[in-house]
C-alpha cells in the first residue's frame, strides 16, 4: 500500500474558495479526483489501481485544453493542484 501524502486543492469554476484536502493513500486521492472530475465535459473516471493523482490531474487539464480548442464556447474547467509530500 502506497502511504505517500498527497494534498490536493480545488478552486470550482462557480466558486471563489479554494478547497484543500489531505489524502494519506494513493487509490483515495484518485478517487476523490475522479468524484469531483469525471463527468466534466465527458472526462473520463480513474482506475485507483492504474492512475497516480498528478497524472491524473494533468490528464484532465490537457482535456479541458481541447475541449476549449474545439469548442467555441470555451468550457468552464476546476483548477485543480496535486502536490506530493
Amino acid at each position: 500500500m502506497n502511504t505517500t501524502n498527497f494534498i490536493i486543492a480545488i478552486k470550482r469554476h462557480d466558486s471563489e474558495e479554494i478547497e484543500i484536502y489531505e489524502f494519506i493513500e494513493m487509490w483515495r486521492a484518485v478517487r476523490f479526483l475522479s468524484e469531483h472530475l469525471a463527468g466534466e465535459y465527458d472526462f473520463r473516471m480513474a482506475d485507483p489501481d492504474e492512475d497516480s493523482p498528478l497524472e491524473y490531474a494533468e490528464e484532465y487539464k490537457e482535456h479541458m485544453w481541447e475541449q476549449a480548442k474545439n469548442n467555441l464556447n470555451e468550457p468552464k474547467q476546476h483548477l485543480v493542484t496535486v502536490k506530493e509530500l
